[in-house]
């Protein structure tokens, strides 16, 4: 499996905004599984984390799984392919800017990971987001 995918190592540029540094668009994953818009990914190398871009369009979700085979981190995307928000599903606590210790699962908004504050309560869309790629994955797994 595999294919098109999404990228993450991205650098910023004054002049010329965010720019890949030189990795070929789709392959800094693979994808696990793909239902309808939620694809579940496993990076190429190194740690579980979501894609900052994709060209995947405004509705796809990206879930990030582990080396264990567990869900670490989910993310939706804008119009525009930039990261709208990330629900960290797994992790340490994060301690925000105020000093509050945010325990998983918790809300970032933004394009970077904290650039529009972070929420320590999922929303009902987001409970019920998370809630069905859990059941997607399950029943993968159980198929496997």
């Amino acid at each position: 499996m595999g294919g098109r995918g999404a990228a993450s190592g991205l650098k910023y540029d004054k002049h010329k905004g965010y720019s890949s540094y030189g990795k070929k668009y789709g392959s800094e994953y693979r994808t696990v599984l793909q239902v309808d818009n939620i694809k579940f990914i496993k990076p190429v190398k190194g740690g579980a984390k979501v894609p900052e871009e994709t060209r995947g369009g405004s509705k796809r979700v990206y879930v990030a799984v582990d080396n264990m085979g567990e869900l670490k981190a989910l993310a939706t995307y804008g119009k525009n392919g930039q990261r709208q928000k990330q629900i960290d599903l797994k992790g340490y606590p994060h301690t925000t800017k105020k000093g509050e210790k945010i325990p998983t699962p918790h809300t970032h908004l933004g394009y970077l990971h904290d650039e529009g504050g972070t929420r320590p309560k999922m929303t009902k869309k987001e409970v019920a987001l998370v809630e069905n790629a859990k059941r997607l994955w399950e029943t993968y797994k159980r198929g496997k």
